[in-house]
């Protein structure tokens, strides 16, 4: 059964994906496996993982388990593509950890990764430029 839902946007220099729905770990790694291979079909060596709109949590085990998934998966494609690519993670505690364990782990994998609660903050490290804001 389904829980989580994924939105895949290429923009200007990036590609935008959103996670919704209820967190669940076999589904998180499934669907940023598809980030990574969107990323390589668009050309983008950009990624910017907006799960604001999950719910749930994570544990300290739960972190390091998708982080190195995450981290070993982006690697691969970066051996692939040739390009180094760099993922922002925007969203909240309890999902992230707010001591940014997980960011640790990515970076002792040698993956160029951040993770905050303030997208414009994700868009700076990125390097690109935010989409127009609605008025």
């Amino acid at each position: 059964m389904t829980t989580m839902t994924l939105e895949l946007e290429p923009r200007e220099g990036y590609l935008y994906a959103r996670l919704a729905g209820d967190y669940s770990l076999p589904e998180a790694k499934v669907l940023s496996l598809q980030c990574l291979e969107a990323c390589a079909q668009y050309h983008q060596s950009k990624l910017l993982l907006d799960v604001r709109s999950l719910q749930g949590s994570n544990s300290l085990t739960q972190i390091y388990e998708y982080v190195e998934f995450l981290a070993a998966e982006a690697i691969k494609l970066q051996r692939q593509t040739g390009a180094a690519l760099r993922v922002a993670l925007v969203g909240r505690p309890p999902l992230l950890d707010p001591e940014r364990f997980g960011i640790t782990v990515a970076r002792n994998r040698g993956l160029a990764a951040m993770s905050t609660g303030d997208i414009d903050e994700a868009y700076r490290w990125l390097g690109v430029e935010q989409p127009d804001k609605p008025a």
